[in-house]
Formats: structure tokens, C-alpha cells, sequence
């Protein structure tokens, strides 16, 4: 869904596609060659005589595209080069109109007035430096593609996080494979527990988890478990390192329940269902499964 800057201008000057880009690279330099420009749904290349007051233009930069008007700036741009040239845009227009801007609807996290110098120092200063490309990126030891969610983490800590992840020692893995055999255990002896006579029936002896057992080698446990996300926090110290990897297993009993494991400077501190769910369903399975979201397996 895209999201909107609203503008207020205190003057009606009509502005040129060529004087908009001007006063924008001013304020964020960025590499025209990689700017692709339509106006009315017309390519252009020519930007004189071209007005944003006058219909809608957009501009195309690094796979984003900003829709701009004088009353308005929208897009899907949340990080990256698309991201600051979006929210330039509309600080760009609010400082040709001597205007003010602002957004309702989530483009910006506070729905406030704002002169346009002001927002974009609060940009620089607050999201800028947390604001850069962070793509997918494949784990050898889970054989996996993960997805990285960090917020107001600096890119230097994503990618040593991301770096330990894909180079992850053979402690590290030691650990993980114990900690998820250790809880598939725990989980099947407690279904019996709970189930008695019922846990055959439950658990069908076809049920890849019922392979799992005291005797199966840890690093067997791979292939019942695997991770797609990896968060990223903020680190208390210079240095220091955490993550969450968050991903799903087939020994509770549903298959691809969440499960979740963080690593806070290179040692495993949790390995357990996903914390912080609300338990959604019913049922004596379900409510054991749920009572143990925040039991620790590392």
C-alpha cells in the first residue's frame, strides 16, 4: 500500500520538473543516470517546460517509484536510495513553496507539520543512517534464503550479524542442533504425558518427528527444523552482536509451528517456540504448546 506526504503550499509558483530535480540534489545528491522520468504516464527526458504543479509526474530510482505533485508525494519507498529520495521530494516542494509537510497515513512516523528543512534533518538524523538495502542472503547450514528485519540498527552491525550468520562455527552449530533436539524431546514426552493412550493416534508413528529420539545424532535434527528470518537488534555496546533467527519445525503437533533462537555474541542464550505469540488456538495440545512459549532449550 503506498503511503503519502501531504503538502501545504503558501504560494501558488509553478515549478519545473528540471527546477524540482535541482533543489532536490542540493538537499540529497544522487546519481541522475539512475533516474527514469514519466509525466502525464509519457517518458521524458527534457524537463524544462515540464511543470509538477501540472498533472502527475513520476520518477523511477532504484526500483521505487515516487509519484510527485505540488499538493502531494507518494510511494512505496521504505528503504535505500528510493526511500531518501522520497522523503526529499516532498521536503524539496514544501522549501519551493515555503510551504509545510506532512503525513497521516504512516510515510512518516510523526503525523506533525513540518517546515521542509525540518523534516529533512529529523530524516538525516534519525532514519538516515538505519536506511540502506538489506536483502535476502543464504545460509549454508540451513541451506536456506533469510530474510532480515532490523530497525534503527546501523549497517555496520547488519552485516556482521549476517557475516557470523553465514559463517556460523562449529560450536555454534553444535549448539543449535542440541538445543532443537533437546526441545523436540521435551515436547514429544510431554504429548505422551498429556495424551496417554491418545498420543498413537495424535501422533501417527508415519509422522517424520517420531523418527526423533535419544539416540538420534544431533546434527540429524536439521532436516526437522528450518529458519527464514533473521532480526537484528540494536547492540547495548560497541561490539557486540544479537539476533533472532526465526523459522519453523515439524515436532509439534502441527508441522511448522514457530520456533525462534537468538544469538547474542556468538553464544546461544534461546532456543524455544516463538516468544511474545498470543496463544491462538484451543485445545489440550494447543494450550501445552502455548504454556511453553517462553521455556528455554538452550
Amino acid at each position: 500500500m503506498s503511503r503519502t506526504f501531504s503538502l501545504h503550499p503558501s504560494n501558488d509558483r509553478e515549478i519545473t520538473v528540471k527546477e524540482f530535480l535541482d533543489a532536490l540534489q542540493k538537499m540529497f545528491p544522487f546519481d541522475p543516470d539512475a533516474l527514469e522520468v514519466r509525466h502525464c504516464g509519457k517518458r521524458i527526458s527534457s524537463f524544462d517546460g515540464v511543470f509538477i504543479n501540472r498533472g502527475l509526474t513520476a520518477f523511477d530510482i532504484s526500483d521505487e517509484i515516487i509519484y510527485v505533485n505540488s499538493r502531494c508525494v507518494e510511494s512505496r519507498a521504505l528503504e535505500g536510495t528510493g526511500r531518501s529520495f522520497y522523503v526529499a521530494a516532498a521536503c524539496t516542494i514544501a522549501v519551493l513553496t515555503d510551504g509545510t509537510v506532512d503525513s497521516g497515513d504512516g510515510a512518516w512516523h510523526n503525523a506533525k507539520l513540518y517546515r521542509g528543512e525540518e523534516l529533512w534533518q529529523e530524516y538525516v538524523t534519525e532514519e538516515q543512517p538505519y536506511n540502506f538495502p538489506k536483502e535476502p542472503f543464504y545460509c549454508p547450514f540451513f541451506d536456506e534464503t533469510l530474510d532480515i528485519r532490523a530497525e534503527k540498527v546501523r549497517e555496520d552491525v547488519v552485516r556482521r550479524c549476517i557475516h557470523e550468520v553465514v559463517n556460523l562455527p562449529e560450536r555454534l552449530r553444535q549448539e543449535i542442533c542440541e538445543a532443537a533436539k533437546r526441545h523436540a524431546l521435551y515436547f514429544l514426552e510431554k504429548m505422551q504425558r498429556t495424551l496417554g493412550a491418545k498420543f498413537d493416534s495424535d501422533f501417527s508413528p508415519s509422522l517424520p518427528v517420531r523418527q526423533i529420539t535419544a539416540d538420534t545424532p544431533a546434527g540429524d535434527m536439521l532436516q526437522f527444523f528450518c529458519m527464514d528470518w533473521i532480526v537484528i537488534e540494536p547492540p547495548q555496546q560497541d561490539g557486540q552482536t544479537e539476533y533472532t533467527l526465526q523459522g519453523s519445525c515439524k515436532w509439534a503437533y502441527i508441522e511448522d509451528s514457530e520456533i525462534e533462537m537468538t544469538v547474542r555474541d556468538g553464544r546461544l542464550v534461546y532456543f524455544g517456540f516463538r516468544r511474545g505469540l498470543e496463544p491462538e488456538l484451543n485445545g489440550e495440545i494447543y494450550d501445552a504448546l502455548n504454556r511453553d512459549r517462553e521455556k528455554n532449550f538452550a
